[in-house]
């Protein structure tokens, strides 16, 4: 069994090394072997605005602001390491982005163990 402070320790660990989140164009269903986003706006590669750690639990936010992506159908969003690998994959409906349109996504890690 590993014990809650493991399981905290795993979540600093992990904490320590969340870097940005992105958002993109992709509609395609995620899984667990997707390498990143179907379809990435390079203009919402983002150092993440907030983490908040609690018991067992890393919760993330990343903003897109207002001058960012307009034009673009937002559908999908990822929060990423600092060596850019990908954490999470969203698939989510349509945002059209335009200036008048500011976008927090807040991202809620649970780290579980047995």
């Amino acid at each position: 069994m590993i014990l809650n402070e493991g399981l905290n320790r795993i979540r600093d660990l992990i904490n320590t090394d969340l870097d940005k989140g992105q958002s993109g164009t992709g509609t395609t269903l995620p899984t667990a072997g997707d390498a990143g986003l179907e379809t990435a706006v390079a203009a919402t590669l983002l150092d993440l605005t907030g983490t908040v750690k609690t018991d067992r639990v890393i919760t993330t936010t990343h903003s897109v602001d207002s001058t960012l992506a307009n034009g673009s159908n937002l559908t999908e969003h990822e929060v990423r390491l600092s060596s850019g690998d990908s954490v999470n994959r969203v698939v989510h409906a349509s945002i059209s982005k335009t200036v008048a349109i500011e976008i927090d996504y807040i991202d809620t890690f649970f780290i579980e163990g047995s």
